[in-house]
C-alpha cells in the first residue's frame, strides 16, 4: 500500500488516500469504463440510464509515497449524446467546438490525450470525509 502525506481520506479498506491535489491539472485520458445500463427513479418516473466512468492520470502530480506513480482520479456520466448532457458538454469543452444533433461522437477517440480537470477539494455530508 502506498500511503501518502498531507491531505487523505480513508479508503473502503480503511487505508488512508492521499487526495488529488485541487485546481485546474494536466492529465491524460487513461480509461473509459461502460457501467452498463440501470434502471433509475425519479419523481416516480423509472428509467434506464446507461452510465460510463472516466479515469484520468494526473500526469503532473505524483503520490508524494511514489514519485514514480501519479494521482488518479475518475467521474461517472450518464452516457448520453444529447447536447445537454454532462459527457457531451465535457467533451464539446475539451474539443473547443460544439456538436450538431445529427453529427456522430466518437468519446473513445480521446483516450491517452492530454487535456485539463478541474479538481475541488469537498466533504462528504454524513461523515465528512474529505474527497477530492
Amino acid at each position: 500500500m502506498f500511503k501518502g502525506k498531507g491531505t487523505s481520506s480513508k479508503g473502503g479498506d480503511g487505508e488512508a488516500r492521499e487526495l488529488a491535489p485541487a485546481g485546474n491539472i494536466p492529465a491524460v485520458l487513461i480509461g473509459m469504463i461502460d457501467l452498463g445500463t440501470k434502471t433509475e427513479e425519479y419523481q416516480g418516473d423509472k428509467k434506464d440510464t446507461h452510465h460510463v466512468f472516466l479515469v484520468f492520470e494526473l500526469t503532473g502530480e505524483p503520490l508524494s509515497g511514489a514519485p514514480t506513480r501519479n494521482h488518479v482520479i475518475g467521474q461517472r456520466y450518464t452516457y448520453s449524446f444529447h447536447s445537454k448532457s454532462n459527457l457531451r458538454q465535457q467533451y464539446e469543452k475539451w474539443l473547443g467546438k460544439k456538436f450538431g444533433d445529427d453529427e456522430e461522437i466518437d468519446y473513445s477517440a480521446k483516450l491517452y490525450h492530454p487535456c485539463l480537470v478541474s479538481i475541488a477539494h469537498g466533504a462528504t455530508q454524513s461523515e465528512g470525509k474529505p474527497y477530492a
